[in-house]
């Protein structure tokens, strides 16, 4: 969970930008789709009141650490593809929550029927990985000494949703209307010392993992690559990282 809420620390840039375009006014009816640790289900919930905002996820662990975090939150052990809210929503969010279904078609058909008159839908969804060096650049350096998943668009995945023609059919398909989607790129800063950026990419990015199919030689040859690394990019008190997503907003249709 420290990862997590590392990762979600570093990308609170964007979970600012959502709540600015998602445009929540007192006594709105909200779902966060992907809530995650409960981060913006908690922003959310300090706007529009939380009688009405609810947070679901699959992740059970998450769940929980929101939970003791924030125990006043409706936070739903809950399945976006399936679920269905008792009554309709005014808002359908989701940072980053919406590109894991196993059948979008589905997934995206039952969140637009959960909205109500003038409801929107407003998500965040990674652009490809050659617009997000933030995850690319160490991506292309586990890819020099270990095997790598396929980082393609297509799905489920970070990336099922990076294709903005094929992500526009889904929405008009599942029956959004008033389709928007722009591309958004914003800065992320990690600080601290240059130990600091090197635990970023050996510890808690989200290609970190790709440690587990390194053995001891292929460790230490990484982790001088990444040292280099982080000698072109570190300023004396941290590193940027570029990265870019869609900002997807639709209406009930």
């Amino acid at each position: 969970m420290r990862n997590h809420a590392r990762l979600a620390a570093l990308l609170q840039p964007y979970e600012d930008l959502l709540l600015e375009r998602a445009q929540l006014k007192k006594g709105m009816a909200v779902v966060d789709v992907g809530c995650g640790m409960g981060s913006l289900t908690a922003a959310v919930a300090r706007v529009c009141g939380p009688a009405k905002v609810c947070g679901v996820d699959i992740s059970e662990p998450m769940l929980c650490a929101a939970r003791a975090a924030c125990p006043t939150l409706r936070l739903l052990d809950a399945d976006a593809q399936t679920w269905t809210p008792s009554e309709p929503v005014d808002r359908v969010l989701s940072r980053f929550g919406v590109m894991f279904f196993p059948d979008p078609a589905a997934a995206f058909a039952n969140m637009r029927g959960w909205l109500g008159d003038g409801g929107r839908f407003v998500a965040l969804v990674w652009r490809a990985m050659a617009h997000n060096p933030w995850i690319r650049d160490a991506v292309e350096v586990f890819e020099r000494h270990v095997s790598t998943p396929s980082y393609a668009p297509g799905g489920p995945g970070p990336w099922s949703l990076a294709d903005r023609d094929a992500l526009a059919a889904l929405l008009h398909e599942s029956g959004f209307g008033a389709v928007e989607i722009e591309a958004q790129s914003l800065t992320l800063r990690v600080q601290g010392d240059a130990e600091a950026a090197l635990n970023y990419y050996c510890e808690w990015s989200p290609s970190a993992r790709l440690f587990e199919a390194a053995d001891a030689e292929q460790s230490a040859a990484l982790r001088r690559d990444f040292e280099a690394l982080v000698a072109g990019s570190f300023d004396g008190a941290g590193i940027d990282l570029g990265s870019s997503v869609w900002v997807v907003s639709a209406s009930a249709g």
